[in-house]
């Protein structure tokens, strides 16, 4: 009878984006110009998936590439790698449909370089479903190739730092 985690990791991904939009709001709330207007959501939700995105990932790589270290040094952390993925999958979900609305609230202002990082988002995230949840052994094999792939995830960096310094 063991625990079989598959909601808490949602609740916890949604609370953290909860709370971060509501510090936002708050912090936003002070009169600076950031959060006002009418792009002031969608500047809102960009910053939220660039702050939150990669550090949830780089945590998500450093934490699987140690697991061989952890068993050579007989140590058992107490947050299994299951947790961890399953941590991951729900945060990147929720980040990159956070990072898409705000592509589209501005929409109207997107070049090139917005529509390439959209591209890499919705390419990440499908390969990611792929990966998790299909049952056809070939489809996951074909997804895990792509999706594990670590040049896509330094052009979605890159792409998104040109995007954030020429926003800016």
């Amino acid at each position: 009878m063991g625990y079989r985690l598959s909601y808490p990791p949602l609740l916890l991904v949604l609370a953290l984006l909860l709370a971060s939009l509501a510090s936002g709001t708050v912090s936003y709330a002070d009169g600076d110009d950031y959060g006002e207007g009418e792009n002031g959501v969608a500047d809102g939700l960009g910053e939220l998936a660039w702050s939150l995105g990669p550090v949830l990932v780089a945590a998500f790589a450093v934490y699987k590439y140690s697991l061989p270290y952890q068993a050579r040094m007989g140590l058992r952390l107490p947050v299994r790698y299951k947790h961890v993925l399953d941590l991951h999958i729900y945060s990147s979900i929720g980040l990159g449909l956070v990072a898409l609305a705000h592509g589209y609230l501005l929409l109207e202002e997107a070049t090139v370089l917005e529509y390439a990082i959209g591209a890499v988002i919705v390419f990440m995230m499908i390969t990611g479903i792929l990966l998790r949840w299909s049952k056809n052994r070939r489809v996951k094999a074909y997804a895990r190739l792509l999706h594990t792939q670590r040049l896509l995830a330094v052009t979605l960096l890159v792409l998104v730092a040109i995007h954030t310094g020429i926003r800016d």
